[in-house]
């Protein structure tokens, strides 16, 4: 569920402070990624969470290949502009 997700999310983001491994903070944004597009708001801004704090532990070259930066942009824009009310 959505709830469940988020929770995961909070959970993720919580270990992601101390993440330092390149490699499991790219793995982490892999799974994370599809979640950008999810139809609940509240999904695609824990997905942004997580992304921002594995951000500085993944490589560039991963990030910039992944058009991470731009997929979050987008994301962003959607759910702004889809969630007039709801905000």
């Amino acid at each position: 569920s959505e709830w469940t997700q988020i929770a995961i999310f909070d959970l993720l983001v919580d270990y992601a402070a101390d993440l330092v491994d390149p490699e499991a903070a790219q793995s982490i944004a892999e799974r994370v990624l599809p979640r950008l597009a999810h139809a609940n708001h509240a999904v695609v801004i824990g997905a942004v969470k997580v992304l921002v704090a594995v951000k500085g532990t993944a490589r560039r070259d991963f990030w910039r290949q992944r058009g991470i930066d731009r997929r979050i942009a987008a994301a962003l824009s959607t759910t702004i502009s889809t969630s007039s009310s709801e905000m």
